[in-house]
C-alpha cells in the first residue's frame, strides 16, 4: 500500500492535517513520504546501560536541549529564522501571504513565537533517533554512529513506528525529521512555503485567525528544534520533542539522572500499552525490530542479557533479533 492509499483511509481531520503539513513544512513532508515508501525503521544509538533501561521500563528518556552534544542544538535554527525575518523584504513577503488568507494571523503567530522561543530553550526535551537502512545496516549498524558514542558498551535499538497515529497528541510530543540547513537553505524553504500559502488561499481562508496563527507558530518552533548545521547531515536524525510547560502530558514525567557527573532533569516517555491503552501504537514490544550490539569485547555477555530482557517484556524470538556488530574497531 502506498502513501496516498494509506492517507485516503484516514479520517478527514487527519487528511486536512497532512495537507497543512504539506503547505507549511514541505521538505519535512517530503522526507516523511519518502521514508514511508522505503520502510520506516529507525535506530536509537545509545549506551548499553541506557538501552537496558529502555527495554526493562518500556520507556524513552528525553534530555534537555541545553545538555546535548551539539551545544548549538537549538540556537542554529533560531539564528537562521532571526536573520531571515530581519530582512524587511522577506518579512513583508511572508506576512502579506499569510494575512491575505486571514488578516492578522501572521502578527499573532509571531507574538506567540517571540514570547515562547526564549523559554523553549530551557524547557524542551528531546530524544534522537536515526533513519535505519534495512539490509545494509541490519548486521553492523552505522560506523559513524558507533564512533559518535566513543568507547564502552554501545547498542542500537531498531524499531518501526506507525505513519499515522494520534498518540503524539495524547503524550504531547512531536516526532519530526531534522533539516540540515544553512541560511541559503532556509531562505529557499520559506520561499517555497510562501508559494504554497498563495496557491492554497481557498483552504487557508477557511481557518480562523487562531487556527492559522497556531499552525505557523508550531512550524516556527519546529524549525528551531529540528534544524541543524549541514555538517551533521550523515546522522539522518529524527527527534522526539516535548515541551512540558507549553504542552503538558500527565503521562510524561520528569526524573533526575546524572550523566558524566552532571545531574539533570529528564522526561520519561512511556512506550507501554499497560500504562494507557491509547499507547498501544507505540508499545515497545510492538515497535521493536532488532537490537545491534556495537563493537565490544563483551558481546557474548551483552547478547545473553538483552535476549533475556527482551523476552521478559514479550518480544518473540528475541534470540534471533539480537545481533553483534562485527565492525573491526577498537573499543
Amino acid at each position: 500500500m502506498n502513501f496516498d492509499e494509506l492517507l485516503s483511509r484516514q479520517p478527514q481531520n487527519v487528511q486536512v492535517a497532512v495537507r497543512l503539513m504539506e503547505i507549511f513544512a514541505p521538505s519535512n513532508f517530503a522526507v516523511r513520504r519518502e521514508r514511508f515508501k522505503h520502510g520506516h525503521q529507525f535506530a536509537h544509538y545509545t549506551s548499553g546501560e541506557a538501552a537496558l533501561s529502555i527495554i526493562e521500563n518500556k520507556s524513552l528518556w528525553l534530555r534537555a536541549t541545553t545538555c546535548m552534544s551539539d551545544y548549538r542544538e537549538a540556537l542554529h535554527g533560531h539564528d537562521l529564522l532571526n536573520k531571515y525575518f530581519a530582512d524587511e523584504a522577506a518579512r513583508h513577503s511572508f506576512f502579506s501571504a499569510v494575512n491575505d488568507c486571514v488578516p492578522g494571523a501572521a502578527e499573532e503567530a509571531f507574538q506567540r513565537f517571540s514570547y515562547w522561543a526564549p523559554r523553549e530553550f530551557h524547557d524542551t526535551y528531546i530524544a534522537s533517533v536515526s533513519e535505519h537502512h534495512k539490509g545494509d545496516e541490519d548486521l553492523y549498524g552505522r560506523l559513524s554512529m558507533w564512533r559518535a558514542f566513543g568507547t564502552g558498551a554501545r547498542v542500537a535499538i531498531v524499531f518501526q513506528v506507525p505513519m499515522f497515529t494520534e498518540v503524539g497528541s495524547h503524550l504531547s510530543f512531536n516526532f519530526s525529521p531534522v533539516a540540515y540547513l544553512d541560511q541559503h537553505g532556509l531562505r529557499n524553504e520559506l520561499g517555497l512555503i510562501i508559494e504554497n500559502i498563495r496557491r492554497n488561499q481557498k483552504l487557508l481562508r477557511g481557518l480562523s485567525r487562531e487556527e492559522l496563527a497556531h499552525i505557523i507558530f508550531a512550524n516556527l518552533i519546529s524549525c528551531v528544534f529540528c534544524t541543524k548545521h549541514p555538517g551533521f547531515k550523515e546522522e539522518r536524525e529524527w527527534r522526539v520533542i516535548h515541551s512540558p510547560t507549553r504542552w503538558k502530558s500527565d503521562l510524561v514525567r520528569p526524573i533526575t539522572k546524572t550523566f558524566a557527573g552532571t545531574p539533570q532533569s529528564i522526561y520519561v516517555l512511556p512506550l507501554n500499552a499497560n500504562v494507557d491503552s491509547k499507547l498501544s501504537d507505540i508499545d515497545f514490544a510492538k515497535m521493536f525490530e532488532r537490537l545491534i550490539i556495537g563493537p565490544t569485547q563483551y558481546g557474548s555477555a551483552m547478547y545473553q542479557t538483552f535476549v533475556k530482557a527482551l523476552s521478559a517484556i514479550g518480544v518473540e524470538d528475541a534470540a534471533e533479533k539480537v545481533v553483534i556488530s562485527e565492525i573491526p574497531i577498537r573499543t
